[in-house]
């Protein structure tokens, strides 16, 4: 989610990713009993090597370019430029591979394969790592979704999805502003980025910043030249840990 296609890409590409997941998470039986028909079964050549067998699982998720767009973007009108935008975020996801290592054994994958579509609709093989992440069977980022869709720029969701992944529930990190400014505006060896303009760039990196400021998940504070964050405990187990905690203050009162 780094790569070459600039921040808009990069961000587009994200959205399309976790568009995907949460319609499988929407979706997730109907999405287990396709993982069992022959189709799904086929696309196993495609996903992984057959030499090494390692723990997987897959989905077939049908859906369309408009329900795609729709799940990343809820609050924007869809025409033909969305579905273009959503239809090369899938291209591009659909041509890279995630290495695999356990013990002395190493695998290769596709992060997802773009199994047939037409103009509205497509059916997609979603890589065992995903299903892992969308049905919640091992510690993988979580991403909220509805964080996300709150977030007013391309740069505030692409700075959330670093942080989601990077950091689980109730840990904390700190980031130089600069190391950020590099990582989103990257400089050509052959055209140094001016002063003005880096300093214009740090300006969009900290409104990016400060617009998470806000979300119940995170506690967010720019400290100078670093960015100090802490992610919270998910709202379900804050929940929980507010309805055991009121009880024993009755009593104690």
């Amino acid at each position: 989610f780094y790569g070459s296609h600039g921040l808009h890409g990069r961000s587009a590409d994200q959205g399309s990713f976790l568009a995907v997941l949460g319609i499988a998470q929407t979706h997730r039986q109907d999405a287990k009993l396709a993982a069992a028909t022959a189709p799904a079964n086929a696309m196993r050549d495609w996903l992984e090597h057959r030499s090494k067998q390692l723990p997987t699982e897959h989905l077939l998720v049908r859906t369309t370019f408009r329900a795609i767009y729709r799940q990343a973007h809820p609050d924007k009108t869809i025409g033909g430029k969305s579905i273009a935008l959503v239809r090369a975020s899938l291209e591009r996801l659909t041509e890279t591979t995630v290495w695999q290592t356990q013990g002395n054994f190493k695998t290769s994958s596709r992060l997802l394969v773009w199994r047939i579509a037409d103009d509205e609709a497509i059916e997609l093989a979603v890589n065992w790592r995903l299903v892992a992440a969308v049905l919640g069977e091992k510690p993988y980022a979580r991403v909220d979704l509805e964080e996300r869709v709150t977030l007013g720029s391309d740069l505030a969701q692409a700075l959330h999805f670093m942080f989601s992944c990077q950091m689980p529930a109730r840990s904390a990190r700190q980031y130089n502003v600069e190391t950020l400014r590099s990582l989103y505006f990257p400089e050509s060896q052959h055209c140094p980025t001016a002063a003005d303009t880096k300093r214009q760039q740090r300006r969009r990196l900290l409104m990016a910043v400060r617009q998470m400021v806000d979300l119940p998940g995170w506690s967010i504070r720019v400290n100078g030249h670093l960015v100090e964050v802490k992610r919270r405990p998910p709202a379900d187990f804050r929940e929980r840990q507010r309805r055991i905690a009121t009880p024993k203050a009755r009593a104690a009162s």
